[in-house]
């Protein structure tokens, strides 16, 4: 159903459809398409920026430092600013997390 493409239910499901078809890219994809809007539980939407994260550091290498901005900016926005840092950091991002503290 397009309609509910949009929701956190459906994102959830289709990042869980890519990753046990092996594709976790387009499992990250899904996931950081959830945000303060779809997700307003922030320990929620924390466990899922950790899950998109795992899934880079597990399989998708390549992709760490960028899911570890973008996670960073959703919970930065949420008013998590220091757990975006520590996100950042664990990447070897340490400038970009001294700048979310002092923001």
């Amino acid at each position: 159903n397009v309609s509910d493409s949009g929701s956190l239910q459906y994102r959830r499901s289709q990042a869980r459809l890519q990753q046990q078809r092996g594709k976790y890219s387009e499992a990250i994809d899904e996931l950081l398409q959830i945000d303060e809007a779809l997700c307003p539980n922030k320990t929620e939407l924390s466990s899922l920026m950790d899950e998109a994260l795992g899934l880079a550091r597990d399989y998708v290498s390549s992709r760490v430092k960028e899911v570890s901005r973008k996670a960073s900016v959703i919970l930065n926005k949420m008013g998590e600013p220091t757990k975006a840092a520590k996100i950042l950091d664990a990447a070897s991002l340490t400038r970009e997390a001294v700048d979310v503290l002092i923001e």
